[in-house]
């Protein structure tokens, strides 16, 4: 590019010399056109405002890329357990307690050595020398005075109800059955039938429907010193025959 304009620069003053060369022949009216011409000629054509560039059109918009999910540290694992401790040994103690029975005459005494503390063993090191500890018995309570017994035999139950009555069951009498029942009512102390007892058997049926009648009788418990006692017997014997 600078090539060029030097060339047509070099063009333009060999023609103006030329030009110069022939107007110094020609009359002197020529010069002056030569003259205008060569100063013409030497102008440089003004160079064209150059447009400003275009700013460039933004670029578009890069799609948004989704954010992967946050990864979840993985749990640490548990320290290991250390080992337990071993929880120091007891010091030895030594009580020096002694026990004796002479007293002069005023009974037994408890002498209490002071309470030295042993040095502990650890490893193969010799244990202490222990001295014989005494062990002191737990003092029993006196026993309470005893009361006196009641020596008199209790007396006999006595029936106060005797409802319901035991009857002729209708199936024992179709059957014909008949005997005699001993039953053996032992009465609480508060006057309830405790528990029946059967002696002499008459016919299962029977012998059933008397128990469960018995059972709902009341009677005067008995008594020994003047106190209602549990244990007492009222027995009850009936004769079942037809013709009742």
């Amino acid at each position: 590019m600078r090539g060029k304009p030097l060339f047509i620069s070099l063009a333009l003053h060999a023609l103006a010399v030329a030009l110069i060369f022939w107007l110094s022949r020609t009359p002197t009216q020529h010069r002056a056109i030569a003259v205008a011409v060569v100063e013409g000629a030497k102008k440089k054509p003004e160079p064209k405002p150059e447009e400003p560039p275009k700013p460039p059109p933004p670029p578009a918009p890069r799609p948004r890329r989704p954010e992967p999910a946050p990864e979840v540290a993985a749990a640490a694992p548990p320290p290991p357990a250390s080992a337990p401790t071993p929880a120091p040994r007891p010091a030895a103690l030594s009580t020096g307690l002694t026990l004796g029975n002479d007293g002069g005459g005023q009974g037994g005494g408890i002498a209490v050595g002071g309470l030295t503390r042993g040095p502990t063993t650890r490893g193969d090191e010799p244990a202490p020398s222990k001295q014989p500890i005494a062990r002191r018995e737990p003092v029993k309570p006196p026993p309470p005075p005893d009361e006196d017994p009641c020596t008199e035999a209790p007396t006999k139950p006595v029936p106060l109800v005797r409802t319901p009555d035991i009857e002729y069951t209708a199936q024992a009498r179709a059957d014909g059955v008949e005997g005699r029942l001993v039953l053996s009512v032992i009465i609480s102390a508060d006057g309830s039938v405790a528990r029946v007892d059967v002696v002499s058997t008459v016919e299962a049926a029977l012998d059933a429907a008397a128990v469960a009648a018995v059972k709902l009788w009341r009677f005067k418990p008995s008594t020994a010193c003047g106190k209602p006692v549990t244990g007492g017997v009222f027995t009850l014997a009936r004769r079942f025959e037809l013709g009742d």
